[in-house]
């Protein structure tokens, strides 16, 4: 049987606010809100575990950190070493206006993102990021170890987004209009490209990828690729 509570704030920002949210273990989800306003919900979950059921003390033990400094609204998470044993898992769901700047650090667990504009900064230990609908700003990246990221969008343009992974995957669905030039590399794993029209080279353990997506487009951004052991999936839609 599982304990829970519930808390939730809200804030007023503005036009182009900040989160910074580094996460244990559970899901958070992300959407385009309202403007001028963001609102966090956290759900804090202690199960059954090795040593007992879940109590209400048990979720005095589970830290979570909900701040607004200015423009930037932070949420940490942290566990007391004395709860060891059981199975605990924390839910952030967060409402926010649609242009927004990302920074997002995820253990394990889901992250859920739809509908935001800007800088995207995802890195993933394990675990699964899906992004619907959402423009990534110059800066934004992704940093996958062994989990799954999966984004469909755009690029703003201009944008210059960087796209890691060691032993996980990552898929990448742009608009086949999409004006970037590409610079790939990947070790023991591999970048495949559909729909557009890269220059390859191949070598042992190695492999290349570059060019871009659409030469006669103007104003383009640029795409940096790397696979260790995992891979990379550029798709166009």
């Amino acid at each position: 049987m599982a304990t829970e509570q519930t808390e939730t704030y809200n804030f007023v920002v503005g036009a182009n606010p900040s989160l910074r949210i580094q996460h244990n273990v559970g899901q958070v989800t992300i959407r385009a809100g309202a403007a001028g306003e963001a609102h966090v919900e956290v759900t804090k979950r202690v199960r059954d575990g090795f040593f007992g059921s879940g109590a209400e003390a048990d979720l005095e033990k589970v830290h979570v950190k909900v701040t607004q400094d200015g423009g930037l609204i932070n949420i940490a998470t942290r566990y007391d070493d004395s709860i060891s044993g059981k199975r605990v898992t924390v839910d952030v769901a967060i409402a926010c206006p649609a242009q927004v700047t990302l920074d997002t650090k995820l253990n394990a667990g889901t992250l859920d993102i739809t509908g935001t504009q800007g800088k995207t900064n995802v890195q993933l230990n394990a675990g699964t990021a899906d992004l619907s609908d959402v423009t990534l700003g110059d800066g934004s990246s992704f940093d996958v170890n062994a989990g799954t990221v999966n984004f469909q969008g755009a690029l703003a343009e201009g944008a210059s987004v960087s796209a890691q992974v060691n032993a996980g995957t990552i898929k990448l669905r742009l608009p086949q209009n999409t004006a970037a030039d590409v610079d790939g590399a990947a070790q023991a794993g591999s970048i495949s490209v559909s729909g557009w029209r890269l220059h390859e080279e191949h070598a042992i353990m190695r492999q290349r990828v570059s060019g871009a997506l659409n030469p006669s487009a103007s104003g383009g951004g640029r795409l940096h690729l790397h696979a260790n052991a995992g891979s990379i999936s550029l798709i166009a839609q």
